[in-house]
């Protein structure tokens, strides 16, 4: 119930708690701009993503807030593909930071893959090649049926998870663009 240390300060787990599930952050996953997500683990045994806003909702200008409920929604409109990050839930904590609990992929990302098989001197054959590329499209044509464009589509947002790293999720809808019919609303997280 209460709210422990910071995970990542080496003395104890921090415990945060949303009206259905408590979350022990492990780890830091990593840092962006605006939030840092952590390795947790949920109350019910389920391993996730927790991405913190670093400073506290309250204090944010009113654009900030737009953008990151805005993250959010495309998030949930998105979610439903396989090849996307599922979002599970999102919630303010009683210190007044947003949290937004997603799915957690346990491999690199394809930005690895690729840095590791140049490191290699290796090719990625075209077999994986033409997996990842009917994953990646099949995601995108899902996420454009919702209205929504990714704007941020690089191999670095593209997690590699499953048996032989051979299914891909694409994450991180920080930056993403609702389409409207003659104009588009820009959603920045």
């Amino acid at each position: 119930n209460g709210e422990d240390s910071d995970a990542s300060d080496g003395i104890a787990p921090k415990i945060i708690q949303s009206e259905k599930y408590s979350y022990r952050n492990f780890c830091v996953l990593g840092r962006g701009a605006f939030a840092t997500c952590f390795l947790s683990q949920r109350s019910d045994n389920l391993y996730v993503c927790v991405k913190s806003l670093d400073n506290k909702l309250g204090h944010r200008q009113q654009e900030e807030r737009e953008k990151i409920f805005s993250e959010i929604q495309a998030l949930k409109a998105v979610a439903a593909h396989e090849n996307i990050t599922h979002l599970y839930e999102y919630f303010e904590s009683r210190d007044h930071v947003l949290h937004i609990c997603i799915e957690y992929c346990c491999g690199n990302t394809l930005a690895d893959l690729i840095q590791e098989n140049v490191a290699e001197k290796k090719y990625i054959s075209d077999e994986i090649i033409k997996e990842y590329s009917c994953q990646i499209f099949a995601a995108l044509e899902h996420i454009h049926a919702q209205k929504i464009i990714h704007r941020d589509m690089k191999p670095a947002n593209i997690l590699l998870t499953g048996e032989n790293r051979k299914f891909l999720k694409i994450a991180d809808f920080g930056i993403s663009k609702l389409s409207a019919a003659t104009m588009a609303m820009s959603i920045v997280g």
